[in-house]
């Protein structure tokens, strides 16, 4: 979201940025997922738009040009995904 909104934005003064979890060049798991019959009807428009593909939301984005953390995990709380991380 960070990324997303500083496409348009452009604050005189932007210090360190901490995202969680954010899947910076998208999602294998939604690459998997989106090939599962019930996919386009359990999931969002925002969950279609993090797949790896060169085209998808997270792709389009420019590059970091700022003081970022990113804080993540190693284990998923969904076991069906966890399978795929």
């Amino acid at each position: 979201m960070v990324r997303a909104y500083l496409v348009s934005a452009k604050p005189k003064k932007l210090g360190h940025a901490v995202m969680l979890g954010s899947p910076y060049k998208g999602s294998k798991v939604v690459d998997v997922m989106q090939a599962l019959a019930g996919f386009e009807r359990v999931s969002s428009p925002a969950d279609r738009q993090l797949s790896t593909d060169p085209k998808s939301q997270p792709n389009q984005l420019p590059s970091i040009t700022f003081s970022l953390e990113i804080i993540s995990g190693r284990v998923s709380f969904n076991p069906l995904y966890s399978n795929f991380i």
